[in-house]
């Protein structure tokens, strides 16, 4: 596994600790941006809630998010890159920075981001695991009928049909949940604003044997779906 430089490990840390309020699914853009103008993004990989790692859990994150986060027809660059770059274009090793002052290797940073980039995406993962959520039981009816054969006095019979109603009882049950929340931010390079931001939280059910959702077909839905709307956006056509 690659190891993290200090600097880029602040980054994500940074990310992290966002502020996060979750619902089940809020959105904001700023409508007078014009997306059509960016030709430069940075990808932040997410941030990754602490109780959530695991050895498998931050692995997969990683691997989908890398999977599903595509943007056409832009120069895409994640922050090691754009390190690397500051460093060979001024000298500055942020990284070397870093060890001695975050602080100021995160200024130089921001301070540069705009010559390598037009906007930066950031996420926070807050959850991602198996619950558990109580279905309640319910009853349901069917009707059939019921043939039953009469005999008249000269031996002649006749077949009568009866509508029968039944009721059927399914109990209660727990099942289980998957849950998958995350928190989407782009920010201007140049004026460091939002322009747009997305929280998005599902839980999906397994109600019965046959459905065996998990958390990374949530996320992998969560991610694709920001990256294809942000996508739509970057590249609408007039």
């Amino acid at each position: 596994m690659k190891k993290l430089s200090i600097f880029t490990a602040t980054i994500l840390l940074l990310v992290l600790f966002t502020t996060t309020a979750f619902a089940e699914k809020q959105e904001w853009i700023d409508k007078t941006y014009d997306f059509t103008k960016v030709k430069r993004v940075v990808i932040i990989h997410p941030g990754i809630a602490d109780h959530l790692k695991n050895g498998i859990a931050e692995n997969e994150i990683i691997e989908i998010f890398k999977d599903k986060a595509k943007i056409s027809n832009v120069k895409v660059m994640d922050i090691p890159q754009v390190v690397r770059l500051i460093k060979i274009d001024t000298g500055i090793d942020l990284d070397e920075i870093a060890k001695q002052n975050p602080d100021e290797a995160l200024k130089l940073l921001r301070d540069n981001m705009a010559t390598y980039a037009d906007i930066v995406v950031t996420s926070n993962v807050s959850d991602y695991s198996m619950g558990s959520t109580y279905n309640e039981g319910f009853s349901y009816n069917t009707t059939s009928t019921q043939t039953s054969h009469v005999y008249g006095p000269n031996g002649q019979s006749a077949t009568i049909d009866t509508p029968v109603t039944e009721t059927h009882r399914v109990p209660g049950r727990n099942v289980s949940v998957a849950q998958a929340h995350v928190r989407f931010d782009v920010y201007d390079t140049k004026t460091s604003k939002t322009i747009f931001s997305r929280i998005d939280n599902r839980d999906v059910a397994n109600p019965t044997i046959f459905n065996n959702t998990k958390p990374k077909s949530v996320f992998g839905r969560i991610v694709g779906g920001f990256f294809d709307n942000l996508n739509d956006r970057i590249n609408e056509k007039d």
